[in-house]
């Protein structure tokens, strides 16, 4: 499922580059490298970013290109520790950048698979 399937129908989702963020006292508009501005009360980036597991090197917790690997339930190789958001990889998933409303269903997850055990 792409995540626009899920927007609200005035959401837009523009794939390109913004070359400036205009507004003196908050973001008013947006300048794509194409040259188009774009009114906007609201801009939010998604760059890509790699996980900061680097203090989990030592730990048995397994790591999948630096993510933290879990399964459905989104629980770690240690029992007890469950991970969501960009810091994890389910196993058998293809890397990739997660949206807001991945994370937050992700964490949803979590809270259910938590209450559960």
């Amino acid at each position: 499922m792409e995540p626009q399937e899920n927007l609200p129908p005035a959401v837009e989702v523009i794939n390109s580059e913004v070359v400036e963020i205009i507004g003196d006292s908050g973001v008013q508009a947006i300048k794509l490298k194409e040259g188009k501005i774009i009114g906007v009360s609201w801009a939010g980036v998604m760059s890509p970013a790699r996980p900061c597991t680097d203090f989990l090197k030592d730990s048995n917790i397994e790591l999948i290109d630096g993510a933290i690997a879990v399964d459905e339930n989104m629980r770690s190789s240690i029992p007890d520790i469950f991970a969501c958001g960009a810091v994890c990889l389910r196993r058998g998933e293809t890397p990739r950048i997660k949206t807001w409303e991945d994370s937050l269903a992700e964490g949803l997850s979590v809270a259910e698979n938590i209450l559960k055990s």
